[in-house]
This record gives C-alpha cells, structure tokens and sequence, in this order.
C-alpha cells in the first residue's frame, strides 16, 4: 500500500518539450493559421472593403511561418540538434517557458490584429498588438538561447563535425530573432496608426515573410533534409561542400533583399532574389530528391511507391516553382503569372514547408515518441489532399478576382486542415498520455534513431 502512491506518480508521463511545441503548432495552424486564411476569402467573396480582413491576412501569416512551422521547426530541433552533436537536450524548463510566452503571444496577434482594424475596443486591441509582439520577443529569445547553448557545447567523440549543418541552424535562430525584434517594431506601428490601423506595413510585412521563410525555415529544413532524406526516402547523401554553396547563396540573397526592402532600394531586391533563386536551386539539387533512389538492406518495392516519398518530392516540385518566380522578376518585360508576392508565399509556405512537414514529420514524430504511424492510408490522403490544397490556393493567387478561385481557395484552407487533424492522429503527436512501448514500437523507435543518426 506504501508504494501505491510512487508507483502512481511515476506511472504519469510528463510532456516532453518537444511535443508541446508540436501540439501548439498543429493547435494554430488548424485554428488560427488555415482556418483563418480560409475566414479571409469567404470575407472577400462576401464582397466589401473592410480593413478587418487584410489585418487577419496579416495575422493568419505570421501564425503560419512563426507559429505553425517556426514551432514546429523549433519543437523538432530540440530533439534533432542533440542528438546530431551527441549532447544532452535543452533545459526543459527554458523550452517550456518560451513555448508559455510564444503560445500567448501568437494567440493574442490573430485576436487583437483585426480586432484593432475593425474598430471593435481599439485601446485593449492596441495593447494586446503590442503585448503579442512583445510576448513572442521574449519567448523566441529564451528558446534561442536554449538551442544555440546546444550548438555552442563541443560535441561527442565519436560524432564527426557538421559545421554546415551548425551553421545553418545558427543562421537560422540569428533570422527567426531578428524577425521577432522587427515584428515588436511593427506592432507598435501597427497599434499607433490611426490611417491603416492593426495594419504592418507592406514593407516590413514582407521582411518578415522574407526572414521567416529564406532566413530561419529554409536553411534549417535544408540542413535537416541532408541528415533524413537518405534514411526516410533513400536519396542519395548530399556532398556537404554543394550544401553549404546553396546556404550561402541563401543567407547573402535573404541579406540583400531585406537590405532592400528596409532601405527601400530598388536595386537590392532584385539582386536578392536572383542570388535567392540560385541559392534554392542549387539547394534541390544538393538534397537530390529527384534522383534516383537507394536499395536499402531489407527495404521492399520501390521508393516511389511510398506516399511520404511522393509527398516530400512534390514540396520540392513547389520549390522549384519558388524558382521561376523569382527569377521572372528579373525580366523587365515578363508577364510571367508567378511575379505575384501572394503567389511566392504561397508557393513556399503551404507548397513547400507545410508538404514538407507532413511528409518529414510523419517519420520523426512518432520514432521521438516511440510509435509507429496508426493508419498506414493516412500517408495517401495526406499526399492528395495536400497537393490539390496548393493547387487550389495557388489559382486564387494567380487569379484572385475569379470568383471560381476564391471558393477553390476556401475548399484548399478546409483540405489543409484535414490533412493537418489526419496528420495529428496518425502520428500521435496529440496523445498526451503515451501508452508503453511494445516490442514493435520499440524497434521502430530504434530503428529510427540508428538510421537518423548514421554516419554521424
């Protein structure tokens, strides 16, 4: 009987940090990233010119790049990063903290931004704007803090150095702070306009799409890409020197165009994204997922037969795209249909990164939680209906006065989040209460492990 109430206790499972990170991303995506986007076209179909729906674009944005794939990108390299270097993980409660502070400020800024555009308590709206950017000012930074002490620890012995892939988690964590310094600025902006109020402007909001994308996502997804892809979807292993080509032209054309648009040089944009566009390219090609596939030992059928393969592969297909639009800036006289911003982040933001996660994500997460994914169907339907969610946005993009394309647009925001709630189950990210390992989940898990870390 004495023992009874340690056995008890000791049975609870405590929430890894990475796993909260996970939750919260998946929580505002489906709340306040997809279903916010898709709220914003019925409003402009509804017809109308309130300020209210351009301020929740703005909102439904920034939740996604520094919500939905900034903590999901955060939460995973926790658990990535360490094991990569061989050191121990963050302090939890650091993590846990600036999740606390993250979660709170990302709520408030889809709340309070159009909130304040709407002219509904313009005075709570304001302060709330301000305390969002303020919130995720400070979380970022305790997060930031918490992985760049993993990067600075030496790492183990017996694990060959990765100063690509220290590098470009460095770069990364460096654009993500800057962006949340820039994003405090500009709610305070956005708070004391009395012209376009709970409105960023244009320029700053397209600084933060840069630095969150190009700065933090991109080379951090790159650098994970090298380690994963040769395990996951048998790809051959990337040349390290060809790698940090593709970051470096990343990081300088990200540099440029910020430059640009911040000093408001016409010439600086444009040579952004031709070293952007260079960057990207050189980027695929490096992670050769259009190459042919490896026969692993004890690997049966084709690669290609494997939806998460096909789901990874298509992201890269939409990248590609990322590379046309770009480079049909340089072209004075180019009607090319791919020149529209919302078309660019559309294009990287739900083509690339989101696919990207789904297909990556549906082989890490469950091996962090030693699991194996539920329903092995789950991975089809997500490689369907995350295509046709890219498709239909992007027509609304390339033709956003087609009233055709605005309901395209709605039936993609509401494909995404099935394939998100899909996504959630089948790996089991939202199971709080992990059930114990069986032999299956175990070797799973191990399996993961050994194949994630090889040639480490």
């Amino acid at each position: 009987m004495a023992e009874a109430p340690g056995s008890t206790v000791a049975s609870l499972r405590v929430l890894p940090a990475w796993q909260g990170f996970a939750v919260t991303a998946l929580g505002l995506a489906l709340v306040a990233g997809f279903a916010a986007g898709t709220l914003t076209v019925l409003a402009r179909l509804a017809g109308g010119t309130p300020l209210w729906p351009a301020a929740l674009a703005q909102a439904h944005g920034h939740v996604q790049v520094y919500g939905f794939a900034g903590l999901m990108t955060l939460g995973v390299a926790q658990h990535f990063v360490p094991r990569l270097r061989g050191v121990s993980p963050p302090a939890s409660r650091s993590c846990w903290l600036g999740l606390s502070f993250l979660g709170a400020g990302l709520a408030l800024r889809v709340l309070s931004q159009p909130l304040l555009a709407s002219g509904v308590a313009t005075r709570a709206g304001a302060t709330a704007l301000v305390a969002s950017g303020s919130l995720e000012l400070i979380g970022g930074s305790v997060v930031v803090w918490a992985l760049t002490d993993i990067l600075r620890r030496p790492g183990a012995a017996y694990k060959r150095p990765h100063r690509t892939l220290t590098g470009a988690f460095l770069t990364g964590l460096v654009a993500y702070e800057v962006a949340l310094a820039l994003n405090f600025f500009g709610t305070w902006q956005a708070a004391g306009s009395t012209e376009h109020p709970g409105i960023l402007p244009e320029r700053l909001s397209a600084v933060l799409a840069v630095l969150g994308f190009y700065g933090f996502l991109l080379p951090i997804a790159f650098a994970m890409g090298s380690r994963t892809f040769p395990l996951f979807f048998r790809t051959q292993a990337p040349r390290p020197a060809v790698l940090a080509v593709a970051l470096g032209l990343v990081a300088s054309g990200t540099a440029l165009r910020v430059a640009g648009l911040l000093a408001r040089a016409s010439e600086l944009p444009f040579a952004g994204e031709a070293l952007l566009a260079c960057g990207v390219l050189v980027g695929i090609l490096s992670l050769q997922v259009f190459s042919r596939r490896r026969q692993l030992p004890g690997a049966h059928g084709s690669a290609w037969l494997d939806p998460l393969n096909l789901l990874a592969t298509s992201a890269h297909g939409w990248l590609a795209l990322v590379v046309v639009a770009l480079l049909s800036r340089q072209l004075p006289q180019s009607r090319s249909l791919l020149r529209s911003p919302d078309a660019e982040w559309h294009l990287v933001g739900v083509g690339y990164v989101t696919l990207l996660i789904l297909a990556v994500g549906s082989h890490l997460l469950p091996g962090f939680g030693g699991r194996r994914l539920r329903w092995p169907w789950v991975s089809w339907a997500l490689l369907t209906l995350g295509n046709a969610a890219v498709v239909g946005r992007l027509i609304y993009a390339l033709a956003p006065d087609a009233a055709v394309s605005g309901r395209l647009a709605a039936a993609a925001g509401l494909a995404m989040i099935a394939a998100l709630a899909l996504f959630a189950l089948n790996t089991g990210v939202v199971a709080i209460r992990r059930s114990p390992r069986t032999g299956s989940a175990r070797e799973s898990a191990a399996s993961t492990e050994s194949g994630e870390w090889c040639g480490s």
